[in-house]
């Protein structure tokens, strides 16, 4: 059975409020404080966790489309349309300084690809990916629910393992980069 990203999100939502005691929604859109409180914070929460690393299951390289207008700082030749869906920078082919101003990015590179963290469908997250995101919903909804800063602390340090290990498993994913030679080692020999 095919989950779509508006179940995902409730369901991440409901077991976080599930965590705290309160009891499973079905929709964002019910009648409580947990609901509404999940409405309120599921957008810079979820744009937060995915920030956090550099999750193989949401970065994305694309070659930018340089505008057409020069930018106005002399410092850079070049601007480029950034992608809508870009959460942060992860690196620049070629590599070349940069700075982004608003949703343009400044460069001297005339071809320029961003490797970037985006902003993906939930339904994407791995499972151990979401089982850390609902830690961390549950630690900031846990003081406005619960008024219990002890509950707050600790579904933080939940939320922190639970991190470490999504992390270690995403980064089973990166092919291993094996031995390569090396001319001035070489030379020993």
């Amino acid at each position: 059975m095919a989950i779509n990203t508006v179940s995902q999100r409730v369901n991440i939502c409901s077991n976080a409020l599930l965590l705290l005691a309160h009891p499973p929604i079905s929709s964002l859109d019910e009648i409580g404080a947990g609901p509404q409180l999940c409405r309120l914070l599921w957008d810079t929460t979820y744009k937060a966790f995915l920030a956090t690393s550099n999750w193989n299951f949401a970065t994305k390289t694309q070659q930018l489309s340089m505008m057409v207008d020069k930018p106005t700082n002399k410092d850079y030749q070049y601007q480029y349309k950034l992608p809508s869906d870009m959460i942060r920078v992860n690196s620049t082919n070629p590599e070349d300084n940069y700075i982004i101003e608003g949703s343009k990015l400044l460069s001297n590179s005339k071809n320029l690809f961003l490797e970037y963290q985006a902003y993906i469908d939930e339904i994407e997250l791995s499972p151990p990916a979401t089982e850390a995101l609902e830690y961390l919903l549950a630690t900031k909804l846990a003081y406005p629910l619960t008024n219990d800063g002890k509950k707050t602390e600790l579904y933080a340090n939940l939320y922190t393992k639970a991190l470490q290990t999504a992390k270690y498993v995403d980064s089973q994913n990166d092919p291993n980069s094996g031995f390569y030679d090396n001319t001035l080692v070489d030379v020993r020999y």
